[in-house]
Formats: C-alpha cells, sequence, structure tokens
C-alpha cells in the first residue's frame, strides 16, 4: 500500500463531525422552540387584551347616548339611552355581556366603581343621577395568559348636570 494514495474520512473524523453536528442542532433547535413558545404565548396575550379592549370600547360607544342610569352594582350597570333603549353591562358566570350578547369569554373579574362629578367614590350608588365616571376593573384569561385593565368611562359633557 506504498506510494498509494486514498481519500476520504477516517472513522474518527466521521464520528467527531457528527458529534460537532448533533450539538449544533440541539442548540438550534433549543432556540427555535423557544422562539415558537414565546410566539405562542404573545399570541394567547394578544387574544386576552383583545377582549378587554373590545368590552371598554363598546362600553365607551354606549354611553356616549346615555340619559340616565337606572341601576348600577359591583358587577352590573344599566342606563337608558337616547332611544330609550335600556343597556346593559353586566358579568356572568364567565362572561361579560351588553344585555344579552357575549362581549368577552373566560372574564376572571369585572368589576365597576362609580364616582361623581367631584370624583367622589359612590360606593354603593345610592343616588344614580350622581354618576359621572364608571372605573372598569377587568381581568381575562385566555389558555393560562391573563390581561387586566383598569378603565375610565366618562360620561358625556352635555349629560353632565351638578
Amino acid at each position: 500500500m506504498t506510494g498509494k494514495r486514498t481519500y476520504g474520512f477516517t472513522l474518527i473524523e466521521t464520528i467527531v463531525s457528527i458529534v460537532i453536528l448533533a450539538i449544533i442542532s440541539a442548540i438550534t433547535f433549543r432556540y427555535v422552540v423557544s422562539a415558537v413558545m414565546t410566539y405562542v404565548s404573545l399570541e394567547r396575550q394578544n387574544s386576552a387584551d383583545e377582549e378587554i379592549v373590545s368590552v371598554i370600547s363598546r362600553m365607551r360607544r354606549e354611553v356616549r347616548t346615555i340619559t340616565n342610569t337606572t341601576a348600577a352594582t359591583t358587577n352590573s350597570w344599566a342606563f337608558q339611552n337616547r332611544a330609550g333603549n335600556t343597556v346593559r353591562f353586566w358579568k356572568d358566570d364567565i362572561y361579560v355581556k351588553l344585555n344579552n350578547n357575549i362581549l368577552a369569554s373566560d372574564v376572571e373579574r369585572f368589576m365597576l366603581s362609580y364616582y361623581d362629578y367631584t370624583n367622589g367614590l359612590l360606593n354603593p350608588p345610592v343616588n344614580l343621577q350622581a354618576i359621572r365616571r364608571v372605573s372598569v376593573d377587568i381581568s381575562v384569561v385566555k389558555n393560562g395568559q391573563t390581561s387586566t385593565l383598569i378603565a375610565n368611562v366618562f360620561y358625556p359633557r352635555s349629560g353632565i348636570q351638578r
């Protein structure tokens, strides 16, 4: 065998190459799995956030037409709009509803606090005509991701009577 050249890799070189490729693959796989899990978590969080934003937006839209509050508790708010219809936001088990329509599901908390024009807390609101601001504390859990928001809903300026 003297004088002949052989081409190729030895068994040791091949094993070392396979081990190095396996290490690189394991590290890369870990980062890919981590990125996918982060993406899934963010999508779940976004879903919970969208539920809350939907509720608050709808409340603010409906309050633009308010004429007077007819009922107010810590988890329910009912009022009359300019058309004479009763609008009611309330929590039923795991849902926040507008009248009987579901606005959000998987609701963990839906708390309402009522304030007068001086920012004084009306708890419980005895004089429903004194309510000028409603603070909404809402928490939604979607697939293990929790989203919480505290927002204010104000009566329209034209409806304020002091």
